[in-house]
């Protein structure tokens, strides 16, 4: 109505290169090939990020002298760029190229600068089904990130995903409770 145009501008891929399941590289593959395929197909900026970070660095600061941690943390950073640097590779790509991105932090922290400092309107991101205490007490990264951005986001599940919600639970759901 106001004559602003709906157009993508800019596309996030995120891509989370550190698990060794199945599952988590068919999603970063679909992550990266949507992302490519949206920008090309509307001559967008697209751009690809793996935020890193070394769980327990704060607590081996405390514990360990500064440059022991110094050391692990860097170790951890060199086997995420040579998984990273594989995954670019499998795509006929590289870590050097245009709008490829490894920045250290927490994801959902680094997504939301990046966003703001890049001007992302649609986020691209593979999302693992969480079950039990762990996904209870840790969260998604996918919802952790929804939380903070404020511009689309477009979840991709594994293809292998069961919704535990059945067509019709709902409507049957409230029914009963409407009796």
């Amino acid at each position: 109505a106001d004559g602003a145009s709906s157009q993508t501008t800019h596309v996030l891929g995120c891509v989370d290169v550190t698990s060794d399941h199945a599952e988590a590289a068919e999603l970063n593959d679909r992550v990266y090939e949507l992302t490519w395929s949206i920008g090309k197909a509307g001559e967008t900026r697209h751009s690809l990020l793996h935020a890193w970070q070394m769980n327990d660095e704060g607590l081996l600061s405390v514990r360990l002298r500064h440059s022991l941690v110094v050391g692990f943390v860097q170790e951890y950073y060199e086997s995420i760029k040579e998984r990273y640097a594989k995954f670019m590779e499998s795509h006929g790509s590289s870590l050097d190229a245009e709008g490829i991105h490894l920045i250290k932090g927490s994801a959902p922290e680094i997504v939301d600068r990046f966003i703001r400092q890049n001007a992302v309107d649609l986020v691209v991101m593979g999302t693992l089904a969480r079950t039990g205490l762990a996904g209870a007490l840790i969260g998604n990264t996918a919802e952790q990130t929804l939380d903070r951005i404020e511009c689309s986001l477009l979840a991709l599940k594994p293809y292998s995903f069961v919704s535990p919600i059945k067509l019709g639970s709902y409507s049957k759901a409230t029914a009963t409770t409407k009796a």
